[in-house]
């Protein structure tokens, strides 16, 4: 099994139309429909593939520092990440987290790190994200629509040049 990920233009929005969540995690992260249809000029679209099929969605933002007081001026915001329910359990998330510093440093070279944020009741989430390097801030982002969230962090200062066109084996 091969995960890669790619830019999702939005022209292609229906790519990503039949991706679901399970109804426990809709607080979290809401209905791909109304994510992918978020005009936002500076949010990116991208997608997770297994063996070529589309499986997975998230956004990095480049005015993520514009919206949330604790993300420095040149990080980039994950956003909307959302693994299709028939798909989850199988390591895809986790694949695809670990491969997307070296993504997005290979195409936002001017960001300096990644940042997210993680609702404290999504303790599996959380643990994906740590598991894929990503570090916990010492503090809480309390404006989240679900309750508290966690901050995380990763730097991509070692990750230049690193960029994973490449598929990530499970």
């Amino acid at each position: 099994m091969k995960i890669t990920l790619e830019p999702l233009d939005k022209a292609e929005i229906a790519r990503v139309m039949h991706l679901e969540l399970g109804a426990d995690q809709l607080e979290f992260v809401g209905q791909i429909a109304d994510m992918a249809t978020w005009d936002d000029p500076r949010e990116d679209f991208h997608i997770v593939l297994r063996d070529g099929v589309v499986v997975g969605f998230f956004k990095l933002d480049r005015g993520y520092p514009d919206s949330y007081p604790f993300a420095d001026a040149s990080e980039l915001g994950i956003r909307g990440v959302l693994i299709d329910r028939k798909c989850q359990g199988q390591g895809i998330g986790a694949a695809a987290m670990a491969a997307i510093p070296a993504y997005a440093a290979a195409r936002y070279p001017e960001a300096s790190g990644l940042v997210l944020t993680v609702n404290c009741n999504n303790p599996a989430a959380q643990k994906t994200y740590e598991k894929a390097g990503f570090r916990l801030s010492e503090e809480l982002y309390l404006g989240g629509r679900a309750g508290p969230q966690f901050i995380l962090r990763y730097p991509l200062a070692g990750e230049r040049g690193q960029g994973r066109e490449t598929p990530v084996a499970l």
